[in-house]
């Protein structure tokens, strides 16, 4: 079981300071890299997911390449998703 996240409750922030944004430009483009931020945070968590039940199918079965090129694929979108919340290239 995974550990108690606190991106819904980011989220809802986020959602509230967008809908507060409308007092002027700094703030709208505050709220649209939170907006962002959060978007990129959502897409590695379920890359993450992803990953562990692909992994999970390749341990069950190690000699079975489809799961290990599923886990591989998986590992990859994972990769990619990280690197974008580091704002770099996967």
């Amino acid at each position: 079981m995974s550990a108690p996240s606190k991106i819904t409750a980011i989220r809802h922030a986020v959602s509230a300071l967008h809908a507060a944004a409308d007092d002027g430009a700094g703030t709208r483009r505050y709220a649209e890299a939170l907006q962002e931020a959060a978007e990129a945070i959502d897409a590695l968590v379920a890359a993450d997911e992803d990953y562990d039940q692909a992994r999970d199918r390749w341990l069950r079965v190690p000699g079975d390449h489809r799961s290990f090129e599923e886990a591989r694929e998986a590992w990859a979108r994972r990769a990619a998703a990280l690197a974008r919340i580091k704002g770099g290239a996967a």
